[in-house]
């Protein structure tokens, strides 16, 4: 049998081919692999926190709280939904725990830090506590908002419940 270039080129390109299912199959394979496992390890780590926040005086209200509201665009209402980790209470005070690995464990990494803010808006906790579940750390994140107009109404509120009682003490008198 002689070289044929029209087979082997066949061939070369049936190797290739071939090369090219193999190697997308294994990457894929892979891929999946390192999915579940990080998923996985989430999952332990996100009932370790448990633990930890117990361990730090926190109680267990509810798992995966999820919550509606609410956003407008061009003033048509868009209905959301938002699901923290959990839902705790210390003393009397409610807060939302979200649990972060690796290098979303940084309260200070974009996403996170607005993921947070978005819990400290719709759940309205006396702070978001962020569990780095690598290191086994609590971080008491609070945003510096203020809301000026309620203030100022509670002040003038207070002072307009003093003058009526200073009148109603009047009165009875």
């Amino acid at each position: 049998m002689g070289f044929n270039p029209g087979v082997w080129g066949i061939i070369l390109l049936s190797s290739c081919a071939a090369a090219v299912v193999i190697t997308v199959f294994i990457s894929s394979a892979w891929r999946k692999h390192r999915r579940k496992r990080i998923i996985s390890r989430a999952q332990v780590i996100e009932k370790e926190a448990v633990h930890l926040l117990e361990k730090n005086g926190f109680e267990l209200v509810e798992e995966q709280p999820e919550r509606e509201f609410c956003i407008r665009v061009n003033d048509k209402k868009i209905p959301c939904r938002i699901r923290a980790d959990y839902l705790v209470r210390k003393r009397k005070n409610l807060y939302v725990a979200e649990v972060k690995t690796g290098e979303y464990s940084r309260f200070d990494h974009p996403q996170v830090r607005r993921q947070l803010l978005e819990y400290y808006l719709v759940y309205h906790p006396k702070a978001v506590i962020l569990v780095d579940g690598d290191n086994n750390e609590l971080y008491q994140v609070t945003f510096p908002l203020t809301n000026n107009f309620s203030r100022r109404w509670v002040g003038i509120v207070s002072i307009l419940v003093f003058t009526l009682g200073l009148v109603i003490g009047q009165w009875i008198k």
